[in-house]
């Protein structure tokens, strides 16, 4: 206003001449320059554009999180499945020297990992197949105590094969 009148009468009151208002008056003046600085006008123009730009990283980041999660229960469900016998895996791995092979392996019936084993001295040996290949198994390395060992020898591991069972039904077959 002492800009546009500076004729005024009011502006010749002590007031306006006080230290307190002068340090006013100047900290104003500085702030309207620095309203009319490009710096500031730019970000003024800027932090909008910033804005959007964040919020369409953070809505493509919580896309992916989202399909990422489904995949990753699709991904636990089919490892239930196998664990628990309700489906097969089969690998087809190339040799060395060229020739393919295939691998199948299963999980036996769920009843079947409900009944108890009987007793090694009454076991037989099942009969061998000459139809169904051997399963594909191997014994954990991550074993570290004898009753963990003896557990995977006698009941099988995470619903799995026992050795014994593989042993009497396959021989050394499963091995391979």
């Amino acid at each position: 206003m002492m800009r546009s009148q500076p004729n005024h009468p009011i502006w010749n009151h002590s007031l306006f001449s006080d230290p307190c208002y002068l340090e006013f008056k100047r900290a104003l003046e500085q702030i309207e320059v620095q309203e009319h600085d490009p710096a500031h006008t730019l970000l003024r123009q800027c932090v909008p554009m910033i804005e959007q730009r964040l919020n369409d990283m953070q809505e493509h980041l919580s896309n992916k999180i989202d399909a990422q999660r489904v995949t990753s229960a699709t991904t636990s469900d089919y490892i239930t499945q196998l664990v628990t016998g309700k489906a097969t895996l089969s690998l087809n791995i190339n040799n060395n020297d060229g020739s393919p092979s295939t691998l199948s392996t299963f999980s036996p019936p769920s009843q079947q990992q409900q009944q108890p084993l009987p007793q090694s001295s009454q076991q037989q040996p099942l009969p061998q197949s000459s139809l169904q290949q051997p399963p594909s198994y191997r014994m954990s390395r991550g074993i570290r105590t004898v009753t963990d060992l003896y557990r995977e020898w006698n009941d099988g591991l995470a619903g799995g094969y026992s050795i014994i069972s593989l042993e009497q039904r396959w021989g050394v077959k499963w091995r391979q």
